[in-house]
């Protein structure tokens, strides 16, 4: 058959011959449990949840994490919620920022991010979440020529905003969230 159909994966495994399959396959995932998971770990790490008051509103490492969720589902109302009842200064300028961060966020598979960062000349980016978390969205890190990083990266064990060369990055995961933007 020519035509669109949902298959339980089991099934067309079991019953099709592989020749007779093409298509995607697509897997749920439970996103807004994994952040439930992350911000209780983050918060310690950080001791957030004891001292919140300690902290601004860019280093918020719950700030963080919820507008990373927001970015990568496309679930807004969190996000608004936590900067209006937290950062109500905030809240419009960093909902424009949010959408227009939507709008150009691209995913990007191993071989897809290796040319992308290959056609922009990056050599080093930024996470705004864990480097090592796979949900982190990645920014340019341009080094100017008389720049030079003097925080071995190796030993840098922060979880929120990470740098990372290229390299190394791409031996780590095989989709990578990019914010293309250059400011």
């Amino acid at each position: 058959m020519e035509e669109q159909a949902l298959l339980v994966i089991d099934d067309a495994l079991a019953n099709i011959d592989e020749g007779q399959l093409l298509g995607e396959v697509f897997i749920e995932i439970d996103h807004l449990e994994e952040l439930e998971d992350k911000i209780p770990f983050y918060g310690k790490q950080y001791k957030f949840i004891s001292n919140p008051e300690y902290y601004v509103f860019s280093f918020d490492p719950k700030r963080v994490l919820i507008r990373n969720y927001a970015l990568r589902t496309g679930n807004h109302l969190l996000y608004l919620a936590y900067i209006g009842v937290n950062y109500p200064t905030h809240i419009i300028d960093e909902m424009r920022g949010l959408e227009d961060l939507t709008r150009s966020l691209i995913c990007l598979d191993q071989k897809e991010a290796r040319e992308w960062f290959n056609k922009h000349d990056v050599t080093m980016v930024q996470s705004d979440i864990s480097i090592y978390d796979k949900d982190a969205i990645l920014t340019f890190f341009l080094l100017e020529t008389d720049q030079q990083i003097t925080i071995p990266l190796d030993e840098k064990d922060e979880l929120v905003y990470n740098l990372m060369d290229i390299e190394k990055l791409l031996q780590l995961r095989d989709l990578f969230w990019i914010d293309p933007r250059i400011n």
